[in-house]
């Protein structure tokens, strides 16, 4: 009975031919889904600035010394580190600090006359030199700068236009405050 179903077992194996096709259509196959497979890479962590990186990214900004140790709660530590994206978290107090932030450092770069305002504005030395162009042009010249400085990357025309209508709220009181509350808002955006 045991050489009756080994040799009909051999029968029943496909050729030597027929498995090299299965196996070349399988890897094709494999190959193919790989390729139109989407991908997913997963849940992304959004990135905050813990309280040292948040008082170095003002000052090298905008020349402001901002006490975020003082201002902010302690960050989390996760691993020993402080600055692991999946630890930071955005509590309601630590929201409320960024807003009450945010309106201290852009008053405080844009008070009127500041070396910090001067550089912002384009009016101090070495900076860019504003000619005669309008208003509503320079406006955006300086948010571009300041945002796509404050997001670390290049900004869209939208983000610009978001800006300049927030900047417009405060258009009656001159080009500074216009600056000051666009900064403010670029300050507690999730891009900063």
């Amino acid at each position: 009975g045991r050489r009756v179903r080994a040799v009909a077992a051999q029968e029943l194996q496909p050729a030597p031919e027929e498995i090299e096709n299965i196996v070349r259509w399988v890897r094709a196959e494999l190959v193919r889904a790989d390729r139109e497979a989407r991908r997913d890479p997963g849940r992304v962590t959004i990135r905050r600035l813990n309280r040292t990186e948040y008082a170095a990214t003002i000052r090298d900004l905008l020349g402001v010394e901002y006490k975020a140790r003082e201002e902010f709660p302690s960050d989390e530590v996760g691993y020993g580190f402080d600055n692991i994206g999946d630890v930071l978290s955005l509590s309601p107090l630590l929201l409320e600090r960024y807003m009450a932030a945010a309106e201290t450092i852009a008053a405080e770069a844009m008070k009127p006359g500041s070396e910090p305002s001067r550089r912002i504005l384009g009016l101090a030395p070495g900076a860019p030199q504003a000619t005669a162009e309008p208003e509503e042009s320079r406006l955006r010249r300086i948010l571009e700068n300041l945002a796509s400085r404050a997001f670390r990357r290049p900004v869209a025309p939208e983000e610009v236009d978001r800006l300049a209508s927030l900047a417009r709220v405060a258009e009656k009181d001159g080009l500074e405050e216009e600056v000051r509350l666009a900064l403010q808002g670029m300050l507690v955006s999730p891009h900063f």
